[in-house]
């Protein structure tokens, strides 16, 4: 089991095939055999038609705390302090938030 307080990157599974994943990215704050607790962001991948190339881009402004079932978890990364993961998160992390209007996502 995962340490708490250690930086995680959680991917959940999709409902449907065509749509963007669900990301969560920060620090464990408590783990059981049904759910992981996490204090952190919801991010989902955009495809960035400047760079040709799908990224991670924040849906929440700040951080709140998530209660992520088990079942709904399609796998869960440790992010190590000084590895090219930690560096990534980072930048990931500072990247500006997407707001929804209507149907389409738009980058502030």
């Amino acid at each position: 089991m995962i340490e708490q307080g250690k930086r995680i990157r959680i991917i959940m599974t999709r409902a449907f095939e065509d749509e963007p994943p669900t990301i969560f990215r920060g620090e464990l704050n408590g783990a059981s055999e049904v759910m992981l607790e996490i204090i952190g962001r919801r991010y989902t991948k955009i495809f960035d038609t400047a760079t040709d190339r799908a990224e991670e881009r924040p849906l929440d402004q700040t951080d709140k705390t998530y209660a992520i079932p088990m079942a709904s978890i399609r796998f869960v990364e440790t992010i190590e302090s000084g590895s090219r993961e930690e560096e990534l998160d980072q930048k990931i992390r500072s990247e500006k938030m997407i707001f929804r209007k209507g149907a389409l996502a738009t980058v502030d």
